[in-house]
């Protein structure tokens, strides 16, 4: 494993949802927006490390879509400025990037699968993703999807439906949208291992479960009562002004988690703790 201080993150400030855990878990550098700026790469000088983890990114799907300008600049952009100039320094380079670079007509997708983006985000994230392989046969892209934790002051999708059912607000959520849910604890553990194996290529890391978000509602349900069934409400996903289509049959597979070392954590054990946590 590269030592701590090796180790520098784009996206890991404080407020961050995935970085700001991994760093809590790792340890390593993660420095504020202001100074490591990737659309100012005067802001680099003042950083010599053995790997980089590139967090930093436009998430914000119907974001990218009604702002394809700023998408490219962030996702594309940027990630050209870190590779051109830490790649050309021999520093390993790990890219996070998305399920949202398949089309979902599919799925689910193991690395090999050929990426099809239908939505602004999925392909601005597609664009960086050949930007790091393309220089380096070293780097390491890992696809994630629909992060969550157990706690901390940025939501996440999982622990806003468990908090909603839980002050019995009604949840609407999509019946027709598949997708992982990934435990970022388990994110920081495959990075561990991506590190110390010297791992190239894609690697997919994701929860083994591939469910649709009503599924995982009702799975809180089963967990709390069924006298909570009254508050989830499925909906079908439809494309409309200023929100951009997703891969609805999707999901990610590995062929290269086990051989690993990689172990997910089952949702249903963090649906219970994070349960736990707030009675």
């Amino acid at each position: 494993m590269a030592k701590k201080e090796d180790i520098l993150y784009t996206g890991a400030s404080p407020t961050s949802l995935v970085g700001s855990r991994v760093v809590e878990l790792l340890g390593g550098i993660a420095p504020s927006h202001e100074e490591l700026d990737i659309l100012k790469p005067e802001t680099f000088t003042k950083f010599n490390p053995k790997v980089l983890v590139h967090f930093a990114a436009l998430t914000n799907v119907n974001g990218c879509e009604t702002d394809p300008e700023n998408a490219h600049l962030i996702n594309v952009v940027g990630t050209e400025n870190l590779v051109q100039y830490f790649g050309s320094r021999g520093v390993k380079i790990i890219y996070i990037s998305t399920d949202y670079v398949f089309d979902g007509k599919e799925g689910p997708y193991d690395e090999d699968a050929t990426p099809n983006p239908i939505n602004i985000y999925g392909k601005t994230k597609l664009e960086g993703e050949k930007i790091v392989t393309s220089t380096s046969g070293a780097n390491t892209i890992i696809r994630i999807a629909f992060p969550y934790r157990l706690s901390g002051t940025k939501s996440d999708t999982l622990r806003w439906i468990i908090g909603s059912i839980m002050d019995k607000k009604e949840v609407s959520v999509f019946d027709n949208l598949k997708a992982n849910f990934t435990f970022i604890d388990d994110i920081a553990n495959a990075l561990t291992q991506a590190i110390e194996k010297d791992f190239k290529g894609i690697l997919h890391v994701t929860g083994n479960e591939i469910s649709t978000v009503y599924e995982i509602a009702n799975m809180v349900v089963d967990t709390l009562g069924k006298e909570y069934s009254q508050y989830v409400k499925p909906k079908h996903f439809e494309v409309s002004d200023g929100v951009a289509d997703r891969p609805l049959n999707g999901g990610l597979i590995s062929q290269y988690k086990e051989t690993l070392g990689i172990k997910m954590t089952p949702l249903i054990d963090n649906i219970r703790k994070i349960i736990n946590s707030r009675k």
